[in-house]
């Protein structure tokens, strides 16, 4: 078996117990630590000077050591959600809609999430808005791919244009959580 370094990332993990064993270890060492004049009552000076000079360095290595673990719970969270939309992926049926059929479709909303097919990865494009509780007028309305933000729609044209697609199409897999053959009256409307 591959002997783990706890102070590395491990990339290879598929399970949260290698990481939360490795805090809850390095959490019960810094309470020992915290703890350690109660625990071992020496009146040499040179052996309180060792002991404080081995809790420095245990303190400082299982801090490191839970800080790696966190990065990896986040790294296998990242990798489980991919894998989930990869798994899925051949089982999507799209539909390829030309990029001004979406920019006119996100331009006539306040609020829409388009899931698309680009090099082989699924992204979320859209348009989302703010509004106040008191009335429905939306405001602060901005343009997406992938969490990434644009303030105009010239901007994100651009970007979108930027993915450069052989046919100036998108394969469409959702738009709002539904298939695309829903909006199939509107996006032929757009393409007109």
């Amino acid at each position: 078996m591959k002997c783990l370094n706890p102070f590395s990332m491990n990339q290879t993990i598929h399970s949260y117990w290698y990481p939360i064993i490795k805090i809850f270890i390095c959490l019960f060492i810094l309470i020992i630590l915290f703890f350690r004049n109660q625990i071992i009552d020496s009146d040499s000076n040179l052996l309180r000077f060792l002991i404080t000079i081995i809790s420095l360095i245990l303190t400082i290595s299982s801090i490191l050591v839970i800080y790696v673990s966190i990065a990896e719970m986040i790294s296998l969270s990242d990798r489980n959600i991919n894998k989930k939309d990869q798994i899925h992926f051949a089982e999507y049926k799209t539909t390829d809609v030309s990029i001004k059929s979406l920019l006119d479709l996100l331009r006539g909303n306040d609020c829409m999430d388009i899931k698309v097919i680009y090099n082989s990865t699924i992204m979320h494009i859209g348009v989302a808005s703010d509004n106040n509780v008191k009335d429905s007028v939306f405001f602060g309305k901005v343009y997406y791919i992938d969490g990434i933000e644009y303030e105009t729609s010239e901007s994100f044209e651009s970007a979108l244009i930027m993915l450069n697609t052989s046919d100036d199409c998108l394969s469409v897999i959702e738009i709002d959580d539904l298939p695309p053959w829903e909006y199939s009256s509107i996006i032929n409307e757009v393409n007109e």
